[in-house]
């Protein structure tokens, strides 16, 4: 009897379990109908604000970022290209290499962003991050590192027709191949090239959208050495190779201006010109100063100084060199000229030795300068002392006949003719009052043209009167090489000169 009472208790809690569940079952029914009914759409209305809910729907169905976005993979896209430079970071001439802050815009056609407003409560445009979408591959192959060192914005704008504008601050530095013939008048042009790294011409095309105006120019910042003054635009196609197909590109050329050529000309030109001027001035000191030539070592080393100053603010490029350099090294060589004449003409000065009769010949000949030497003033003396001793009102050298016997210095000389610039035929004949000298073999001794013993003083104005014509003769070349140097800097043309050096 105990165990049928056992069993009918284990039979009425499996019935009471039994329709506990099934009240439970009944309870949680509904809910669990409804969640397994709910769509996506039903997902996308848990998004509160309308433009994340569009978002969320376009990137759901994006798909992979690497394909171009569009339906037909023979179209080209065409790509819209506008930089606008705003301001020059840095410009290391020896490297030559720039570095420019520009604002960039890109525009394309997402043909997978393409919505219908009416749908999305009159939504026209979005705002979406770059890492989500697809970019353009541009890069910058004048770049010397990344072709963007810094991009400050990577969200884009893209409307219901699929149009993605794209705003950003870059950052790029690139090669600039400086032409230095002009410094410091130069007018550098440096380009930034846009180019795509995987799709040629037949899947991408660039241009650009706007032509560059005075507000870009106005709007670039102030830099203190230099200033942008032009912005040229070229988009153009570039055969890479034969089997690589046609790349488009968009170039933008910066026109850079040197601004700071007050500077160079205070600090660098005029005391160039001063220290060629004070060359000039070593040809008029006398040689018994005794400074010449420690005057002129000390210029030489100073356009030494300044050769090495401007070296070291251009590149080490062998394309072209500055005038400016070239015209400091003609003054280094004007300079070692004038070392060189200068132990010359001390040489001659503190020479002691009998004046030689062909030297004083040469002399003479050059009549209408040797009458300006302090030995022709003197000798000039003399002939109108014998002119007046002889009564006689011509001098015996321009009549032709043979001279008078005259002292100079207490010699006794005598002159046939001298030579002048109309009868420079003949040459000083020259004879002594006691007659010519034998030797102890007796042969006869060459009479010399002056048995004064102040020999030495007319080597000093032979000395004097070379130093002289040298300097002269340096005045003419300086004033030749400044008249070219001149004439290179004011007529020269940058684009001109650009385009023959590209």
């Amino acid at each position: 009897m105990a165990s049928s009472v056992f069993r009918s208790f284990w039979k009425i809690a499996a019935l009471s379990l039994c329709v506990f569940l099934l009240v439970m079952a009944n309870v949680y029914a509904e809910p669990w109908d409804r969640w397994c009914e709910e769509g996506p759409e039903d997902d996308y209305a848990q998004i509160k604000t309308p433009q994340a809910r569009l978002l969320k729907m376009l990137l759901d169905n994006y798909g992979p970022k690497g394909p171009r976005p569009v339906m037909n993979q023979s179209t080209a896209m065409k790509i819209g290209v506008e930089a606008k430079p705003s301001s020059l970071v840095k410009f290391e001439e020896q490297s030559q290499q720039v570095v420019i802050k520009s604002h960039i815009q890109l525009l394309w056609i997402d043909e997978q962003l393409v919505w219908d407003p009416a749908d999305h409560e009159g939504i026209e445009s979005v705002s979406v991050s770059t890492d989500d979408i697809w970019i353009p591959d541009l890069t910058v192959p004048e770049s010397t590192g990344e072709s963007f060192e810094s991009r400050n914005n990577m969200i884009a704008t893209v409307d219901y027709k699929g149009n993605v504008q794209w705003y950003s601050v870059a950052v790029t530095n690139t090669f600039c191949k400086l032409l230095v013939r002009y410094f410091p008048f130069d007018v550098q042009h440096c380009n930034i090239t846009y180019i795509s790294w995987l799709y040629d011409m037949t899947k991408l095309e660039t241009a650009f959208f706007y032509d560059p105006d005075d507000s870009v120019l106005e709007a670039f910042e102030k830099n203190g050495m230099w200033q942008l003054t032009g912005i040229g635009v070229d988009d153009s196609v570039s055969k890479e190779c034969d089997d690589c197909g046609t790349y488009s590109y968009v170039t933008f050329t910066l026109e850079l201006e040197r601004s700071q050529s007050s500077f160079f000309m205070l600090n660098v030109i005029v005391p160039c010109v001063l220290l060629s001027l004070m060359n000039l001035l070593v040809f008029f000191l006398p040689p018994e100063s005794g400074e010449k030539i420690s005057f002129v070592m000390t210029n030489v080393l100073t356009l030494v100084l300044f050769q090495q100053l401007v070296a070291t603010m251009l590149p080490a490029s062998g394309d072209d060199s500055p005038l400016l350099s070239t015209h400091i090294v003609t003054l280094i060589m004007f300079g070692c000229i004038a070392i060189f004449w200068t132990v010359f003409v001390t040489y001659l000065y503190y020479k002691t030795t009998p004046f030689p009769k062909w030297l004083y010949s040469i002399f003479t000949s050059f009549r209408c300068l040797y009458r300006r030497t302090e030995f022709g003033k003197q000798e000039a003396k003399a002939r109108k002392a014998v002119r007046t001793e002889a009564g006689g009102g011509q001098d015996e050298e321009d009549s032709g006949v043979p001279g008078r016997w005259y002292s100079y210095s207490g010699a006794k000389r005598r002159f046939h003719c001298f030579s002048c610039w109309s009868c420079g035929k003949k040459s000083p004949a020259v004879s002594e009052e006691a007659g010519e000298e034998t030797t102890k073999g007796g042969r006869k001794k060459k009479p010399r043209l002056n048995f004064d013993p102040e020999d030495q003083r007319l080597w000093q104005e032979t000395a004097n009167f070379l130093d002289r014509c040298m300097g002269y003769l340096m005045i003419l070349c300086t004033i030749v090489i400044y008249i070219i140097l001149l004439k290179n800097f004011a007529g020269h043309d940058p684009l001109s000169y650009q385009h023959s050096n590209h």
